[in-house]
């Protein structure tokens, strides 16, 4: 068996006569006349239908079928190509249309009140004594249950309250995956963020003099919260609780207590928080603008939510990166004494902070044709041709997905030469697989991987 990886940009489907002139990143499908001539394949019209150059008539599916990748000019390597004969494509392997990306959502726990509208669970808590969590990494490929932890112990019922167990764990684990992250101490602990979650509705911060509704902007990590508005008239108590990324009773969006507030403050105001603000959606030290921000006090319904994060491998030239997918949330002490509710999404959605700040709600996904996805699809073809044995004297061999890129793509298979090595007739024939990826466009119109190309070529000539 044999596998091949096809890397394509997002561009429409190549004019390239023959293979020679393919340009980086395009991909061609060609029928290869006896002479050696090659006719590009331009549609999928029915066998035996129609008339023209590139139409996959009967004739055409006699004929020998390459498949081919453009690479970069002056590069050594030629271009990356199969041929297949005559009916070798298995007809019903061939889907009608590519695959298109899908973006990976993150996999969430959440212990106590969930951020879910009419959850009544919450920490349970009230009595002296440890309370802990702990988290694993379960992502695949991770060594095996990385983990980071909390606890503190509490000396009387009074200070052990469910809102100081949420916010003093909370707090802790951040600051764990933080000094992790800012010293490289222990890189295996930085994959989940913790958000203070209440079940208490909040208040639009408004300008005090013209009521105008307040947004803020966030940065991720960072405990600065600078909050915009036409005028200078704004009130946050030192102490007080806000919302971000729901201003009133989007009880999914984090909560966070103010260090340092303002009142009357010169424009632009800035607040601190008490812990720095954390969004999984969004890289460490990158900001979002506008959004929203209420107040509130909490009540009796407050929970911790965990989201995974990051990357604990980044990846080298034989190995693709690995994205911290999973994590397992459990309970010690009086959390478990207790009977705290754990909960996840991994069936039921839960909320989460998107890239912008505000709430967004899902079942966990891994995602579909991310790069780092695809990256080791290309790595496992080359397995196939032994390129990963040569460990002492590895050759130089070309790869084009990108980590940092996204793709749709499809599979299709077929069956490659009869070998007869009894000189009795008696043969095997296997089956092979290429994969054809190609950059994501939303609209994939008129692109590669459009429904009247690619796909539906090959499919053509399966029939």
């Amino acid at each position: 068996m044999s596998k091949t990886v096809f890397i394509g940009n997002a561009s429409a489907y190549t004019t390239a006569a023959n293979p020679n002139l393919l340009a980086a990143g395009e991909i061609g499908v060609y029928s290869i006349a006896s002479d050696g001539t090659f006719t590009l394949l331009t549609n999928g019209t029915t066998p035996g239908s129609g008339s023209g150059t590139g139409l996959v008539t009967a004739a055409v599916k006699l004929l020998p079928l390459m498949i081919a990748q453009g690479i970069a000019s002056g590069t050594t390597t030629n271009f990356r190509s199969v041929t297949l004969q005559p009916r070798s494509v298995i007809a019903g392997s061939v889907p009608a249309t590519a695959i298109s990306y899908s973006a990976a959502i993150p996999n969430i726990y959440t212990i106590g009140f969930s951020g879910v509208s009419g959850d009544s669970n919450t920490i349970q808590a009230g009595t002296a004594g440890t309370y802990g969590i702990n988290i694993n990494n379960m992502s695949k490929g991770i060594p095996p249950f990385p983990y980071t932890s909390w606890n503190k112990s509490y000396r009387n019922d009074g200070s052990a309250t469910a809102l100081n167990v949420a916010y003093d764990m909370m707090k802790g684990i951040n600051a764990n995956t933080l000094n992790n992250i800012a010293t490289g101490a222990l890189p295996e602990e930085t994959f989940v963020w913790a958000s203070l979650l209440s079940g208490t509705s909040s208040t639009q911060l408004q300008n005090v003099a013209t009521t105008a509704n307040v947004t803020a902007t966030v940065t991720n990590g960072s405990t600065a919260v600078i909050l915009t508005t036409s005028s200078s008239t704004i009130t946050v108590a030192d102490g007080s609780y806000i919302r971000l990324g729901d201003a009133t009773t989007g009880v999914g969006a984090p909560i966070y207590k103010v260090l340092s507030g303002c009142s009357a403050a010169a424009y632009p105001v800035t607040i601190t928080l008490d812990s720095p603000y954390v969004n999984g959606s969004m890289t460490l030290g990158a900001s979002a603008s506008a959004v929203p921000i209420g107040t509130l006090t909490p009540g009796a319904l407050v929970g911790v939510r965990f989201v995974a994060f990051g990357n604990s491998f980044n990846g080298i030239p034989v190995t693709q990166l690995t994205p911290n997918k999973q994590i397992f949330v459990y309970a010690s002490g009086n959390l478990f004494d207790l009977g705290s509710v754990i909960t996840t999404n991994t069936v039921v959605p839960k909320p989460y902070l998107n890239a912008s700040g505000t709430v967004t709600s899902a079942v966990y996904f891994e995602g579909r044709g991310l790069g780092y996805q695809v990256q080791k699809e290309e790595f496992i073809a080359m397995g196939y041709f032994g390129f990963n044995n040569r460990v002492f004297l590895p050759f130089s061999n070309p790869y084009y997905a990108l980590a940092t890129s996204n793709y749709d793509g499809f599979a299709f298979k077929y069956n490659g030469y009869w070998e007869d090595k009894t000189a009795q007739g008696i043969g095997r024939q296997e089956t092979s697989e290429i994969e054809i990826f190609c950059v994501n466009n939303a609209t994939q119109s008129g692109d590669t991987l459009a429904s009247a190309m690619v796909p539906t070529i090959i499919a053509a000539y399966a029939a």
